[in-house]
């Protein structure tokens, strides 16, 4: 179903990561581009909501993913391993919440450490 941008407002996540097409032309080849969407389709898929907040993503520098949040959340950047699970989604919902709760703001939330949530603050 072709949607006319001007017409109808989206509201999508950018990928910031430059692309490659396939050999055949029918998908992205492999590469950083289709590792960061991966990443992306498991948290979407683990949390939508969470998803939705991302204003664009792309691969971090140890494989992960980083997710600069829309303006209206109160941190910047969220950074997440390669492999996460549902407990580590929460756990980012609830620092989030958190952050949100008492009216602070953070430049990162890193979620790349084991058992850890780390939440960088800006600066002044």
């Amino acid at each position: 179903m072709p949607i006319d941008p001007t017409r109808t407002p989206l509201d999508l996540p950018l990928l910031a990561v430059e692309t490659e097409i396939s050999e055949d032309s029918t998908r992205l080849a492999d590469g950083p581009a289709l590792e960061a969407l991966l990443i992306f389709a498991k948290l979407h898929a683990l949390d939508p909501g969470l998803a939705a907040l991302a204003s664009d993503f792309e691969l971090a520098a140890d494989r992960g993913l980083t997710v600069n949040m829309v303006e209206s959340q109160p941190v910047e950047s969220l950074v997440l391993p390669a492999e996460f699970d549902e407990v580590l989604v929460k756990r980012v919902r609830a620092t989030l919440s958190d952050l949100r709760n008492r009216g602070i703001d953070a430049a990162v939330i890193e979620a790349r450490y084991a058992n850890q949530i780390v939440v960088r603050r800006q600066q002044a």
